[in-house]
């Protein structure tokens, strides 16, 4: 079994749900989460911000939904643990103010 690193991000996420640096777990591969962080880019106000997981076939939500960011707040779920995730996997994340979040996922690909 062989292990990389990766970081993946995604600067601007507004309101349309976007996927984490167009991030897909890939094939006879799974990947570990294990950082993550979330930035408020806005300083006039606060955001909103849900975090999910696709599987291929549907999303679920994952971690506190619509969560608060104040102004210029970052956030480190560190209450979620780490993310498994199989192949065909993705990540998304949506706010409720237009190109007003940044994310920084590390991952761990084990193959």
């Amino acid at each position: 079994m062989a292990s990389i690193f990766k970081r993946v991000r995604q600067i601007g996420v507004g309101t349309a749900r976007a996927q984490i640096g167009a991030y897909t777990v890939p094939a006879d591969t799974t990947a570990v989460v294990i950082g993550m962080s979330v930035a408020n880019v806005i300083v006039e106000a606060a955001i909103a911000i849900t975090l999910e997981h696709h599987d291929g076939a549907a999303y679920a939500k994952i971690g506190p939904f619509g969560l608060s960011l104040a102004a210029g707040q970052a956030w480190a779920p560190d209450e979620i643990g780490k993310l498994v995730l199989e192949a065909g996997d993705s990540l998304h994340l949506t706010s409720d103010t237009a190109a007003s979040a940044d994310v920084y996922l590390s991952i761990m690909e084990i193959t």
